[in-house]
């Protein structure tokens, strides 16, 4: 009995030993497989130009496939073979047990290497779970293409033939499946793992992998060392230099890419290095201020490069360092004082305040402007400085100072060919004897009046970059400050950027232009704080094109429109031009280009519209108009007409009408008194004797109107009362009309014809239809139960060929055929005014335009109410004409100071 229990125990003992050493060697054998898969990082060679880590393939190709970024990069040939060839991988890879779990769950590389001679390669890598995976790769390519072992030492390298055009390398080095169409580049990255020469020996690239973020889409990292070679190859011959000079801002950056439906937004860290004086070091302790250039750069800028800095004297002696013609600055700034007896120091650079930058912005018609803009800690410093120079180099040169005044803005000169680019670098090169003025807070220069004055001009209007809508996303992405940053807009940069770029990118920019153009905007920015230099890039898609349409234009005035705009007509090429006027008493002569003939100074703001006489008998126009006080003559030039203004007796409460009764230029002008009085002048200021000067019940608004029935003239007068008096050309009263009716005061008298007799038609106060006949007799019809607040217009709105009867009233719009049958019937949401403006969109289609309260327009159609393709404003109601550059009918607004001519249809 004790012997076989004496056995039990040896026999227990010696299973617990087994199981202790078979459990020691099985833990050290798990061991040695985790310890043999190597992190993937240290396949990647010292020397990457490149680097896209993604945490997680599979979730990140599929979150990819659902933006509309995404989709807009799809539409190019070169991006859809990728994904094309992807999706392929995805299909096969599905099938794969083991590829599957792979890229569900552990983490993929792409390095991109530069192989001489503008040629690039990419590696990529796959970390895989273990040592034991090795089979499982071979099998699954084996399986799907011909895949055989070309080398065995000291890792196993094979070769895979997918097609007889393509064909790939790889590799399984200690659990990391790498894969390249280059041989080389397999061979390189296996014999530095060997040397343990990999990334992570490289000091600088460690430093922004610890900065990474770990929930995001995507981490970039980019060597400025060799990654400026890449975008170089981009560049044409004259301009690779430019892409070069990207190599000295760091050494590595890291960004943290995060996926939204229509942009990519980078985020990260840059690298400089103490031992190395990169570029980002001349912003060292500078703590940028807030970005407010955009508020004085137009709209349509194309391209902005922006410099922020706290202490500009500080910042300017490293950044003069970076400058290249050293020798020449030196020897210029020298030669400048002596010659001038200035010193540029205290005469320019002293005055520059925390921000300036170089922008380039194209005009509505096409033209590139360049601008250098800096912000003043002086306005009057600024001014007074630079008036120096300017005065002090004419002196020397033997010219006159040529200030010109556009807007009360004044524009100076500056005769000096080489001072932008050699105190600001070649990239201010074009520079060369500027124009400048003073903007706001900054003092902006550019090579031209006419760039000085756009500038000027949009930032009248308010046009500026900073209200842009697409620069407006792109500065939601970045923060409120930078030290360094830039700007682009492709739909503006297209034509100004192609020259420098390499003929094959060109080739690949107009075959994909509109793919290009759906992502049309982004940036990047520079920010240094506490020894680090965050990054920002954003890349936005707007697929909804919203630069101003072609053949549009604005206009800004010296200050805020007094009336509406008004067509007049060009005697000479019988085109139509605009004639404004704004508060402060300026006449302004607009052509269909937006360009403003002239301007001329009033002695008060016009009552009323304009009238076109020939004032000379000679078939050329002159504008006639009256204020409260004066009636004004204004010939096609600017210029007043002898005897112009002249002053009126009494103070006029209505707008002047001129008639020509006898076809004979011999005007007769009917003005309203505000003694209730109708006055009659001849076209030279003269009363006319024959007159009766006869007086009315109340004061008169509207406009003295003439129509004529048969052989006789009817002069109507309709006081603010709607009481409505018939006069003959002396003045006497020709008809009293039976039975009476007052007068819709917005209503004007129109001349219709009616079962074969010719009447005069208007609206009383109730909406019904007033028809006179030359004895006086009087027809009313209703057509409906309208307030006493509608609207009326008498055009043909179904376009029929016969004029329709419309009305709006209380948010309702109706139209009456001349049958007075309803035609159409719509209810309108919102509060509108009580304008209503015809516009014959094409020869088979109409609408009616209305404004509402925040002058928002509404365009009614015969199949309902259609929207703009982008809302439209206008203060005042809106002009059309037909544009024969669009063949296009063009809107012209009016809100503010500015004019606005737009495309429509």
């Amino acid at each position: 009995m004790k012997k076989k229990f004496l056995k039990n125990i040896i026999i227990g003992l010696v299973v617990i030993a087994g199981l202790g050493v078979a459990g020691y060697f099985g833990y050290n054998y798990y061991l040695k497989l985790k310890k043999e898969v190597t992190p993937v990082f240290h396949a990647v060679p010292g020397n990457s130009n490149a680097i896209v880590e993604v945490s997680n393939p599979k979730d990140f190709w599929k979150e990819l496939n659902q933006q509309e970024i995404y989709r807009q990069f799809h539409d190019f040939e070169m991006v859809e073979r990728f994904a094309s060839l992807v999706e392929q991988s995805d299909s096969l890879i599905k099938q794969n047990k083991h590829f599957s779990k792979w890229l569900d769950n552990n983490k993929m590389l792409l390095s991109l290497h530069y192989r001489g001679s503008d040629r690039f390669a990419t590696l990529g890598l796959l970390q895989l779970p273990d040592i034991r995976q090795d089979e499982n790769v071979v099998a699954f390519f084996s399986e799907h293409f011909t895949t055989e072992l070309t080398k065995e030492e000291p890792y196993k390298i094979y070769k895979t033939i997918v097609n007889d055009t393509t064909e790939f390398y790889f590799s399984i080095p200690e659990g990391i499946l790498l894969l390249s169409k280059d041989n080389n580049l397999i061979e390189q990255s296996l014999n530095f793992m060997q040397d343990d020469n990999h990334i992570f020996q490289v000091e600088d690239f460690k430093k922004v992998y610890n900065y990474r973020g770990k929930n995001v889409n995507a981490n970039i990292y980019f060597n400025h060392n060799g990654f400026h070679r890449f975008l170089a190859q981009f560049a044409g011959k004259k301009y690779s230099d430019e892409f070069n000079k990207l190599s000295s801002y760091g050494s590595w950056t890291e960004l943290d890419l995060i996926m939204e439906d229509k942009g990519l937004w980078f985020s990260g860290h840059t690298m400089i290095n103490d031992s190395i004086q990169h570029y980002l070091k001349i912003f060292e302790n500078q703590k940028a201020d807030e970005i407010r250039i955009p508020q004085v750069l137009p709209a349509r800028t194309a391209l902005l490069s922006y410099y922020g800095i706290q202490d500009f004297e500080e910042f300017y002696k490293k950044y003069k360092k970076k400058l290249d013609h050293k020798k020449e600055k030196d020897e210029y700034l020298k030669n400048f004082k002596e010659k001038y007896g200035l010193d540029i120091s205290t005469h320019f650079l002293s005055w520059i305040d925390k921000e300036f930058a170089k922008s380039v912005v194209k005009s509505a018609k096409g033209e590139y402007y360049e601008y250098a803009v800096m912000r003043t800690r002086d306005r009057q410093e600024s001014r007074q400085s630079l008036n120096d120079l300017a005065e002090a180099i004419n002196q020397e040169n033997d010219k006159e100072r040529d200030t010109i005044k556009h807007r009360s803005f004044k524009i100076g000169h500056i005769r000096d060919s080489y001072m932008f680019p050699l105190l600001f670098g070649d990239n201010f090169q074009t520079f060369t004897n500027p124009y400048y003025s003073i903007i706001g807070d900054y003092v902006v220069f550019s090579n031209s009046v006419e760039a000085i004055q756009y500038a000027i001009n949009s930032y009248i209007l308010d046009n500026t970059l900073e209200k842009n809508k697409q620069y407006e996303k792109f500065a939601d992405k970045i923060t409120g400050q930078a030290n360094l940053y830039m700007y682009y807009n492709l739909r503006y940069a297209d034509d100004y950027l192609l020259p420098k770029f390499s003929g094959k990118f060109k080739e690949f920019f107009k075959q994909n232009r509109q793919e290009i153009y759906d992502i049309p905007y982004g940036g990047f920015q520079y920010q240094y704080q506490e020894n680090k230099i965050y990054t920002n890039i954003f890349i936005k898609s707007d697929t909804v094109d919203t630069d101003e349409q072609k053949q549009g234009w604005e206009v800004a005035l010296d200050a805020p429109l007094a009336k509406s705009p008004e067509f007049v007509v060009d005697h000479y090429t019988k085109q139509k031009k605009i004639v404004a006027f704004d508060t402060r008493k300026h006449m302004y002569l607009i052509d269909l280009n937006g360009k403003i003939q002239w301007k001329i100074k009033l002695k008060e703001v016009p009552v009323g519209d304009v009238e076109l006489i020939d004032y000379y008998d000679n078939g050329k126009y002159q504008y006639l108009f009256n204020s409260s006080n004066y009636v004004h003559c204004v010939d096609l030039n600017g210029e007043f007409v002898d005897g112009f203004p002249f002053k009126t007796k009494e103070k006029v409460t209505n707008s002047l009408a001129a008639f020509d009764y006898k076809g004979d230029k011999n005007y007769r002008i009917l003005i309203a008194g505000d003694d209730k009085t109708i006055y009659n002048y001849r076209k030279n200021g003269e009363r006319i004797t024959g007159w009766q000067t006869p007086t009315v019940e109340h004061q008169v608004t509207n406009k003295v109107q003439r129509i004529v029935l048969g052989n006789k003239d009817f002069i109507i007068v309709t006081d603010t009362a709607g009481l409505v008096t018939f006069y003959n050309r002396r003045g006497e009263e020709r008809i009293t009309p039976n039975p009476g009716f007052t007068n819709n005061i917005q209503t004007p008298f129109y001349k219709v014809k009616k079962d074969g007799r010719e009447l005069m038609m208007t609206t009383d106060k109730g909406g019904r239809l007033i028809y006179i006949d030359k004895e006086g007799n009087v027809d009313k019809t209703e057509l409906n139960d309208f307030t006493e607040n509608y609207t009326f217009l008498y055009e043909d709105f179904n376009k029929d060929g016969n004029k329709d009867f419309i009305f709006f009233d209380e948010n309702y719009f109706y139209v009456y055929d001349r049958s007075y049958e309803v035609i159409t019937t719509k209810k309108i949401d919102n509060d509108f005014t009580d304008d209503m403006t015809y516009f014959p969109v094409s020869k088979d289609s109409t609408s009616i335009i209305i404004r509402n309260k925040e002058n928002k327009l509404q365009n009614i159609t015969m199949d309902g109410i259609k929207k703009f393709e982008e809302p439209l404003f206008s203060e005042y109601p809106v002009l059309f004409y037909d544009n024969p550059a669009s063949r296009k009918k063009n809107l012209v607004l009016s809100l503010g100071k500015r004019i606005e001519s737009v495309p429509v249809n």
